[in-house]
């Protein structure tokens, strides 16, 4: 009886050590890795600045004033979609642009907020200038994805942004 209490003590302990060295985390995120090597692998010539933060910007089309800075209201289109380009987001077909405080991703209404990889990614494109932003899941919707299970955790983003205008933000 000792020796089969024993033996399934120590079935019962390998167990639990499968299941903790299983981190699945961990495959997701070497997914985005290499979803996001794959793509950028894919661009051939297309110049590509990836930022400290992982953010990475792609100019389409540049633009001819200034850069906005943190704190300037910026009033963008945007289309975003999966790694895949499949869209799940846009407002090019809506009359009002997207308005924002840049930098810290604040929307006009007070309430909500955008994406960190947003509110950063605009301080990069000059007004009137489109760029494409590919924001891994740490400046999107993280490990857990959206409420609504629209975006999944560790899931890379691509958006299409053009700047409509920017406006200087309270003097300092």
């Amino acid at each position: 009886m000792m020796i089969k209490t024993i033996k399934l003590s120590l079935l019962l302990g390998m167990i639990m050590i499968a299941v903790v060295s299983c981190d699945p985390a961990k495959k997701w995120e070497k997914e985005e890795k290499e979803t996001l090597q794959d793509y950028l692998g894919g661009l051939g010539d297309t110049a590509y600045v990836t930022k400290p933060s992982g953010l990475i910007v792609i100019e389409l089309v540049p633009g001819t004033g200034s850069l906005p800075l943190i704190n300037d209201t910026v009033s963008i289109r945007y289309k975003g979609s999966y790694m895949s380009g499949r869209v799940f987001a846009t407002n090019a077909a809506e009359d009002e642009p997207l308005t924002f405080i840049a930098g810290t991703g604040d929307l006009m209404d007070g309430y909500n907020r955008l994406i960190e990889g947003l509110s950063e990614g605009v301080l990069y494109i000059k007004n009137g200038g489109k760029s494409r932003l590919i924001t891994p899941s740490a400046l999107a919707y993280g490990p857990r994805g959206t409420p609504d299970g629209v975006i999944p955790g560790f899931t890379a983003l691509r958006w299409e942004i053009e700047i409509v205008s920017v406006k200087a933000g309270p003097a300092k």
